[in-house]
């Protein structure tokens, strides 16, 4: 009997105690400071700097930044599509009286134009794979397929081919990081070795 008191005691003292933290958690959430339409206002404008610093940075390359080679044709157009709804909001930091609402529904203008540069904008440092597909592409293409010196057969340019082709693939590709384009620097500089052994004396 006592045991059963004991645990229907437990069991009131447990959700009496839910019930403190609920409410301390729900005084916390009440006494939380609302954001000011000053943060609002700095916020948006530390924003914009930024972006556009990036945007006026970003040129077509393989370097860590820039626009993807692959997506050239499209450089103009998305960065200066991203700009022109960046600027648009510039004004809302010095207008009197802006609102919330205004910083707000200004920001979701940037979501579009912002995926679409930002998308195309390399996060990795893809230069000495890009470099070394070159390399291998020339000695590839002067490499004539044959049974004599300086030849090789069909079967070893079609494998090397093959190869330079999966890396392009790394290289171009927007979620590639700095450990795979180790990776496929490895793996290509290794078919390049095969491929000079394999031509013929």
């Amino acid at each position: 009997m006592n045991q059963i008191k004991l645990t229907q005691k437990a069991v009131f003292l447990l959700v009496l105690f839910s019930l403190v933290l609920g409410i301390g958690s729900c005084m916390k959430e009440e006494e939380a400071p609302q954001r000011t339409v000053a943060q609002y206002v700095q916020d948006l404008n530390q924003f914009i700097t930024s972006e556009k610093a990036v945007v006026a940075a970003c040129v077509i390359g393989y370097n860590k930044g820039d626009f993807k080679f692959a997506s050239a044709k499209n450089f103009t157009a998305y960065t200066t599509g991203y700009v022109k709804v960046l600027d648009a909001a510039l004004p809302l930091v010095s207008k009197p009286n802006v609102t919330i609402a205004e910083i707000v529904k200004s920001q979701q203008t940037f979501s579009k134009p912002g995926e679409l540069f930002l998308n195309n904008v390399f996060i990795s440092d893809r230069r000495p794979l890009n470099e070394l597909i070159v390399t291998c592409e020339a000695l590839n293409t002067a490499t004539p397929v044959g049974t004599g010196a300086g030849k090789v057969t069909q079967e070893v340019k079609t494998a090397f081919t093959a190869e330079i082709t999966k890396a392009k693939t790394w290289r171009d590709a927007s979620t590639t990081i700095e450990r795979h384009v180790v990776e496929a620097v490895k793996k290509l500089d290794g078919s390049k070795k095969t491929f000079e052994a394999s031509i013929g004396k």
